[in-house]
């Protein structure tokens, strides 16, 4: 790693209290072995735990902002904006790169062809994680073991795609992710509170640009989160889904009457696999039941504007 006007790369990162892992974040992308000269930079949003101390000690650069500033979108603009690579990449504050080769093979996929716009790494549970969150990782993109090419060969041709299609087309997360610095000033990321990984993925795709997903560069990543956390992150999710691509996968109350009992039942399989235990049986029904009261009610709200009351969405999306 190498800081001054020879830079190729930027890695950016939100912080906001990053915590204990965070060193060994650093130290991680600190070890990157690459070809090229990257830097690291931070955009904070008022940390106060040694974040910043932490930052500096790996002669990473930092963008302090308020707080009530913060948006995903804004924030990674204003880091983008700042960068000295022509190639970002942009990750998160608990994600930890798997391997010394995390950041050259996203950057490989850009200097050997134009057309590519973003590419988005790998996911792999946390050792620590629990079954539910690790099973419903490993069956998302973000975990295939294949590279992957996504584009469209038109505008006309993405919008004739149903809506499973589309999502694969534009599926993209920057958790862990790379973009093109010259595309992003021509298709900056919008200010949005969530989503907006897939909102500029779904705008560069339809111009012509492609999305490569690239599974040998790698980050370990996943959250234990409450069941009541898991409705509100599948609400405004779905929400997106259906605003973006159309996505409702549970339409009907009747559709969620039917998956939840058969969600229920495979969770608790995953459970009495990890070992059981009344704590854990107990958490298998009480994520099964928020999550998908989210995916219902999220799908609900993108497709039918007006249908969740307003004081209810607004709750559902805050925090998130």
């Amino acid at each position: 790693m190498v800081s001054g006007n020879g830079v190729e790369a930027t890695v950016l990162i939100p912080t906001y209290n990053a915590g204990p892992l965070f060193a060994e974040v650093l130290e991680r992308i600190s070890g990157q072995k690459t070809d090229f000269d990257y830097e690291i930079l931070l955009v904070d949003s008022g940390s106060a735990d040694g974040t910043l101390e932490l930052a500096r000690r790996h002669e990473a650069r930092v963008i302090g902002i308020k707080k009530s500033d913060f948006t995903h979108g804004g924030a990674r603009n204003l880091g983008i904006s700042e960068a000295r690579g022509a190639y970002v990449a942009m990750t998160v504050q608990d994600a930890v790169p798997a391997d010394e080769n995390w950041l050259a093979a996203m950057v490989e996929n850009m200097t050997g062809d134009e057309s590519v716009a973003g590419v988005y790494s790998r996911q792999i549970p946390r050792p620590d994680c629990n079954p539910f969150t690790r099973h419903q990782l490993e069956q998302h993109f973000t975990n295939r073991p294949e590279r992957h090419v996504q584009r469209a060969e038109s505008p006309e041709s993405y919008e004739a795609l149903p809506p499973m299609e589309k999502l694969a087309t534009i599926t993209f997360d920057d958790v862990s992710s790379c973009v093109r610095r010259s595309v992003w000033q021509k298709h900056p990321f919008r200010p949005v509170s969530f989503g907006e990984d897939l909102d500029w993925s779904e705008r560069v795709v339809k111009a012509g640009y492609k999305i490569v997903y690239e599974p040998a560069s790698a980050v370990i990543h996943s959250h234990d989160r409450t069941a009541v956390y898991e409705m509100k992150r599948a609400y405004v999710a779905h929400k997106l889904l259906a605003e973006t691509v159309g996505l409702r996968v549970l339409p009907t109350f009747s559709e969620l009457r039917r998956r939840l009992p058969v969600l229920v039942r495979q969770r608790l399989k995953l459970a009495r696999n990890a070992g059981g235990g009344a704590r854990l049986y107990a958490r298998a029904v009480a994520r099964s039941v928020g999550d998908q009261t989210g995916v219902y009610l999220g799908g609900m709200a993108g497709a039918e504007p007006g249908r969740v009351p307003k004081f209810l969405d607004e709750r559902l999306k805050r925090g998130v």
